[in-house]
């Protein structure tokens, strides 16, 4: 790392090394299934300028790490061609998405229906089979169930092969396809049914997750009533607010930025950003926070701050980087991964050809080996089960020192008392009391 030259202060050698880091732009998903999109990170990848692309699946937030010439609406519309529709993470949610709080519900995504699809149809394949004993019917269903069932599955091996990678979604593929060429119908349509139910109830785990994004960002009113310097009041989106400007509040209406009363009086509830259990009176020269909620009184602020900066957008970021946030055992079973899968690739190999070439029964020795790998794909998704969950969100406790934490889990209300945009540092236990020792 470069070090500054005589004659260049401190701030300015740490502004040119901010200015030598790539620019990065966030995104959120507003509309779509962002499971179903096939290589968003692939197509993304290959916009002009983009160096490094994340997708955040948890908190459906899309990283770009750009040279500063990136245009929004090029990675919008490369998204909408995959299904999706990005806004800017730092944007507050407008239209329906900001009124219902929500896009795609995760029993609304096409890999829920088409999971749907191929369990019906597995179970009429099974009636027909076993209790009509109707086995070409049966069979039929069955083959029906894996082309249902196997569409997000298969493209799902298609996109990570291309990424030169091995998944368990990879394992189901080669076993699924293993059984259709042994003939074992109705093994395949289980396969892909069980494997496939695993797949949406990490949907309905990450969706939770990012219900609590959506219920932050649905704080903030979608639009504002700026005033004109003739008293005019023009209706303006926030996020082209910018600080020194004049917003009217009328009564019952969520403030929609940080600013400073400067005419008016009222009692804003401030319990949705701060945790106070109380209104608080607001006069004229009273700092107030975006999305708390006004009350019986007009209020005309002054815009301190643009809406990015605001003490709202930086808890929904901070909630963001919490739930995005890599526990130890999502480490460890990333790192696990990525030698476990490609050895049970290996070894179902190893015990279809090597035992039929020296012992002969092609057909029975390729079924262990598809065995083999039903059971790794089993076994790999108990290994995974603490990774997955903590990437979508499932409550975990890590064995830091706690006063490390810089935001609440959970929510923007980590306690009340305290103001807004203050750092949350847990506090020790207090000693238990005599009348607790007797308990």
């Amino acid at each position: 790392m470069s070090q500054p030259t005589a004659g260049t202060s401190p701030a300015s050698a740490a502004r040119l090394a901010r200015r030598s880091l790539p620019a990065q732009s966030r995104f959120r998903v507003a509309e779509g299934c962002l499971d179903c999109a096939g290589d968003l990170e692939g197509t993304l990848g290959r916009l002009p300028g983009v160096s490094a692309v994340e997708v955040l699946g948890a908190t459906g937030i899309v990283r770009l790490a750009h040279d500063g010439n990136l245009d929004p609406a090029t990675v919008a519309e490369q998204a909408r061609r995959l299904g999706l529709r990005l806004l800017p993470a730092d944007t507050p949610a407008t239209g329906a998405a900001s009124s219902s709080g929500r896009g795609w519900g995760w029993w609304r995504t096409p890999r829920l229906l088409a999971l749907a699809a191929a369990g019906v149809l597995l179970l009429a394949g099974l009636a027909a089979d076993k209790l009509a004993h109707r086995a070409t019917l049966g069979t039929a269903l069955y083959l029906a169930t894996v082309a249902v069932g196997g569409i997000f599955p298969v493209r799902t091996a298609i996109d990570v092969l291309r990424r030169r990678r091995l998944t368990i979604g990879t394992l189901l593929v080669v076993a699924t396809a293993g059984a259709l060429a042994l003939g074992v119908v109705e093994e395949a349509g289980m396969l892909v049914v069980v494997f496939s139910l695993g797949g949406v109830l990490e949907d309905y785990v990450s969706d939770r997750a990012r219900g609590a994004i959506r219920a932050l960002m649905a704080l903030a009113p979608p639009t504002a009533h700026r005033q004109q310097p003739d008293g005019r009041l023009e209706t303006v989106p926030v996020g082209q607010l910018q600080p020194g400007e004049v917003v009217l509040v009328r009564p019952g209406e969520r403030l929609p930025t940080d600013g400073i009363v400067v005419a008016g009086a009222s009692a804003v509830d401030q319990s949705p950003v701060t945790g106070e259990s109380l209104p608080v009176e607001v006069t004229p020269g009273t700092s107030v926070f975006g999305g708390t909620v006004n009350g019986t009184g007009a209020l005309t602020l002054k815009v301190t701050k643009p809406y990015q900066d605001t003490t709202l957008a930086r808890i929904i970021r901070q909630v963001e980087q919490a739930q995005a946030h890599r526990g130890r055992a999502q480490r460890f079973a990333d790192r696990f991964g990525a030698t476990y899968t490609p050895v049970m690739v290996a070894l179902a190999i190893l015990v279809s050809t090597i035992p039929p070439l020296l012992f002969g029964d092609w057909h029975t020795w390729v079924y262990r080996g598809l065995v083999v790998l039903v059971v790794s794909c089993s076994c790999a998704l108990v290994i995974f089960g603490a990774g997955r969950g903590g990437r979508g969100g499932l409550p975990r406790r890590p064995r830091r020192d706690p006063h490390q934490g810089r935001c609440a889990p959970g929510g923007a209300r980590p306690g009340a008392g305290r103001r807004a945009g203050q750092d949350w540092h847990p506090h020790p236990r207090p000693a238990p009391t005599h009348r607790h020792r007797r308990a």
